[in-house]
């Protein structure tokens, strides 16, 4: 900014958005995800920080409703969301939430309570939406960590990437331009829109996508 002439005249060439990827919350224990699943032939489990997804082979008799319930004893799986036809599911210490899309809402059966996190119901399906996610996704537990393939874990530090609150809200600035962006998915439609760009199909979101 002193480069450019001082706050002022830099505002009035550029226009700026600020704001973090991800937070970050404490992380005090960790364990492995495939514990819980060690019995279950043909799956793969990818975990790290504090999401995993299970992914089921060829082979796997176990339908991804089985394997989410394999896990609503684990105290390190706070939530755990797989599609069922054109619903979504989420179980959380054995409550049930089915959800999709009803217009601008949604339509859901069960505990509304089984994703209170901030968004949930969208970033969930947005997850799940995505072509390559697992079977089952995982949301880890405040203050757990899920190690990866090789052990590896952040306990007595920090991590993210669950649906809790700490690990999801961010701080956003912006200055300069037309729609102010409220989320971090936001941010490349606003920055299109200031140029006056039109995105192209293929980079078009997956929220609400059936």
């Amino acid at each position: 900014m002193v480069a450019a002439g001082g706050p002022d005249e830099f505002l009035e060439r550029y226009a700026v958005v600020l704001c973090s990827d991800h937070g970050q919350t404490s992380v005090t224990e960790a364990a492995s995800l495939e514990a819980p699943l060690r019995r279950v032939d043909d799956v793969i489990v990818t975990a790290s920080n504090r999401a995993g997804q299970i992914y089921r082979l060829p082979g796997c008799r176990l339908e991804p409703a089985e394997l989410a319930l394999l896990l609503d004893d684990e105290p390190a799986a706070e939530v755990t969301l797989f599609r069922d036809g054109e619903e979504a599911v989420a179980r959380r210490q054995g409550d049930e939430l089915r959800f999709a899309p009803a217009g601008a809402g949604w339509r859901m059966h069960g505990d509304p309570r089984v994703l209170d996190q901030p968004d949930a119901l969208g970033r969930a399906w947005s997850a799940l939406a995505n072509p390559n996610a697992g079977d089952v996704l995982v949301s880890a537990a405040p203050g757990w960590e899920f190690a990866d393939l090789a052990g590896r874990h952040h306990a007595g530090g920090g991590s993210h990437g669950s649906l809790t609150a700490g690990d999801s809200v961010v701080p956003m600035l912006a200055v300069g331009v037309e729609s102010f962006p409220t989320r971090i998915t936001e941010v490349a439609q606003a920055v299109l829109d200031h140029f006056g760009v039109e995105p192209r199909p293929s980079a078009r979101p997956f929220a609400h996508a059936g």
